[in-house]
């Protein structure tokens, strides 16, 4: 008896257990992803909100020392030294700027990342969002705000001390006129009016302003440029690999690998659903490659049992032509080749299972969602030496309304080899949940890029007026009513903020392309 136990124990098959790290856990994984996303996208923006505000604060503080000329010379004639007279502003700049950064940390860090982690909370369910204070990285953004502050108020005030007390004492003479280069194209000139040709002189002689706008305008320009066009890429891109290449319907993945008995039962059953226009068996694994840091690159290839019959469920294209399986080599996806740094004709060696083979490239498809090796049956057994058996199979149904395929399904569920199925359209609806949380990312980025942009046309508007006091009031004098007067600034903002906007669009593309 113990002996007839001890055989019925042997023909009992050891579940397989599978033992998975954070790496390889799909929700630990996308998450992981979704948050190298958005890394990329904080490699970018805060570059520019930073560069941006050094601009505005750079101008701020040398147009308060200017402003204040009077107050310099008075102290430099009652005998003040110059170290005196820097710590002043040095004192007003640092506390400013450490003020501000502190506002700044308390802000940013408490608002921007529970923005984020809750758009994202639809596709994941996180216990405890925690953002806590990333001393590091608030003590370089503080020591940045700093020493632009510090560094534009001590300059300017060590201008404006190369003048001697007489001379700061009385207000700063007007810059000399000088010829603009409309004025030199005389068949130009001549055509403008007077208001035009002021509001033109006003615009070219006074380069710095010219500059400091343009350039703030078309870096504000550029981030919201790039923020619309992430979505739109994104959901391009989505919409791409679901409606022209994958051409398939449904994917369903079998409980184990079958050989050929067994598969000819399953498309027996599946044909049986009068909605099922036919099947392709394929070969799905998980695979690794070495990309360009010698750091692991993980894909996923695809052995179709037919390689002429892949066409009809998968498009692979590459810029308009169409790419055909061989037995010759295998076919990468375009994103993948460029992290392994391979092209066609290339070799490279490929981890299936821990085991490693070479493998050829013969050519590169487009593909916009993760990384796919495709390769005949036939290659397959000629690098791995294995004979090839099937763990899923592609699907094309007649109707795809949401009645036809939950009858579909019913099939589907009563065939006991299969592990589980997909439908591609409710694969698109959850790509359309992350498009919701994308959205929410782009407006944060959109809204702030605008608030920057306000910032500084009122910082540049402000000091342009404040500059132009008695020439503002020669002007009202001379009849001019206050809606023309404010026509006169006004029209000068409007030319340096599309000039600007026409600058950002260029800096835009190039932004999006790099993020």
């Amino acid at each position: 008896a113990i002996e007839r136990n001890k055989e019925k124990l042997s023909d009992i098959k050891k579940p397989e257990v599978y033992v998975l790290d954070r790496s390889e856990n799909v929700g630990y994984e996308s998450y992981r992803q979704d948050s190298d996303r958005i890394d990329n996208i904080g490699k970018a923006f805060p570059l520019i909100f930073f560069l941006v505000s050094a601009l505005v604060s750079l101008t701020t503080m040398t147009r308060m020392v200017q402003e204040n000329r009077i107050e310099i010379g008075t102290f430099k004639a009652l005998g003040y030294s110059r170290l005196a007279i820097v710590s002043h502003y040095l004192i007003y700049a640092l506390s400013a700027s450490i003020v501000g950064s502190l506002l700044g940390i308390a802000f940013g860090f408490n608002l921007f990342p529970p923005l984020i982690m809750n758009a994202y909370s639809s596709l994941y369910t996180i216990p405890d969002a925690v953002s806590p204070l990333n001393i590091a990285m608030a003590l370089k953004a503080s020591l940045i705000a700093v020493l632009f502050t510090t560094v534009a108020a001590v300059a300017a005030t060590l201008e404006e001390l190369r003048e001697v007390p007489a001379t700061l004492m009385r207000p700063k003479p007007p810059k000399s006129g000088k010829k603009i280069l409309h004025e030199r194209i005389g068949f130009i000139w001549s055509r403008m009016n007077f208001t035009k040709k002021v509001t033109a002189r006003n615009i070219f002689r006074y380069k710095p302003r010219f500059f400091m706008t343009v350039i703030g305008i078309a870096a504000c320009t550029g981030l919201i440029i790039t923020g619309f066009s992430l979505k739109g890429s994104i959901q391009g891109s989505t919409d791409n690999q679901f409606n022209q290449i994958y051409k398939y319907n449904f994917q369903a993945n079998l409980t184990k690998d079958v050989d050929d008995s067994e598969k000819s039962i399953i498309a027996e059953k599946a044909s049986k659903d009068s909605n099922i226009d036919s099947i392709l068996f394929s070969y799905t694994k998980n695979a690794s490659a070495k990309n360009k840091t010698n750091s692991t690159q993980d894909c996923h290839i695809v052995v179709p049992e037919k390689k002429g019959e892949l066409e009809k469920y998968i498009a692979l294209e590459y810029k308009g032509k169409l790419v055909k399986l061989s037995d010759d080599g295998v076919i990468l996806t375009e994103k993948f080749s460029k992290l392994i740094n391979k092209k066609i004709g290339d070799s490279f060696q490929l981890t299936i299972d821990d085991k490693t083979v070479n493998v050829t490239v013969a050519g590169i498809t487009e593909h916009y969602i993760q990384h796919y090796i495709y390769m005949s049956s036939e290659y397959y057994k000629k690098i791995t030496g294995e004979n090839l058996e099937y763990n899923s199979f592609y699907g094309l149904l007649k109707n795809i309304d949401s009645d036809s395929e939950n009858l579909t399904s019913k099939t589907l569920s009563g065939i006991s080899r299969i592990n589980s199925f997909s439908f591609k359209n409710n694969v698109l609806i959850d790509f359309g949940k992350t498009m919701k949380s994308i959205d929410s990312v782009v407006l944060l980025l959109i809204v702030s890029a605008g608030v920057l942009a306000f910032v500084v046309i009122f910082n540049l508007t402000n000091i342009n007026i404040n500059e132009r006091k008695r020439e503002l009031a020669t002007i009202k004098l001379l009849g001019f009513y206050t809606n023309e007067l404010a026509a006169y600034i006004y029209r000068e903002n409007v030319i340096l903020t599309l000039i600007g906007c026409i600058t950002g669009i260029g800096f835009g593309i190039v932004l999006t392309s790099f993020v």
